[in-house]
């Protein structure tokens, strides 16, 4: 029953238990949210889901990687989340309109939004970016060492073209050491939080 009730939520979208990503099983997840299901109705829809996949590669059929092996399932049954997660032409459009080349906060800004939408981490994580937590940046890419919750480290891959936007950002403002991010062009604190909220609402 569970696996019938996802195929005809694919179906009702155009496409098929076979072609699809883990984005399609994440938002499989967030409408039965929306729709009032219980945490432990999602987590069995996903466990149905996950094991079904695992059992079509095992026999051939499904070809790749199982889409339901990295889905969530969204925590919490009040106040359900609203917002869909953000197709793959939405993501295009917002990075793809670019700042006003002649503006420090439009331009840091963009650049902002660009890292959210290329490695995910936390807001808070991205205000306080600093030179000093790449253990590498060049053109081919780089690690970046991030501060998360609790005091605790993890390590996270920078993209091509991420890595080359941000090396032209440091270099034109000599930022050599200190915070990615600056408030202003003359500043050396990082920005904050609500800078980084406003970055994309402003993107947005």
């Amino acid at each position: 029953r569970e696996w019938a009730t996802y195929v005809a939520h694919l179906a009702a979208k155009g496409k098929s238990p076979l072609d699809v990503s883990t984005l399609d099983v994440q938002t499989y997840l967030l409408e039965l949210r929306a729709k009032g299901k219980r945490q432990n109705t999602r987590a069995r829809a996903l466990a149905v889901i996950r094991a079904i996949y695992a059992a079509l590669a095992q026999t051939g059929v499904l070809q790749g990687a199982n889409p339901a092996r990295e889905a969530k399932n969204p925590k919490g049954d009040s106040a359900a989340m609203k917002t869909p997660w953000i197709e793959e032409a939405d993501l295009k459009r917002f990075v793809g309109a670019e700042p006003d080349p002649e503006s420090f906060v439009e331009r840091r800004d963009y650049l902002i939004a660009l890292t959210l939408s290329f490695t995910g981490i936390r807001r808070a994580e991205v205000a306080r970016i600093a030179i000093d937590d790449f253990e590498k940046l060049d053109g081919s890419g780089g690690v970046l060492r991030v501060r998360a919750k609790g005091a605790k480290f993890g390590s996270v891959e920078i993209v091509a073209p991420l890595a080359r936007e941000m090396i032209a950002w440091a270099k034109e403002h000599g930022i050599i050491t200190g915070a990615l991010f600056r408030r202003s062009a003359k500043a050396t604190h990082a920005v904050g939080t609500s800078t980084v909220r406003n970055a994309v609402k402003r993107q947005a």
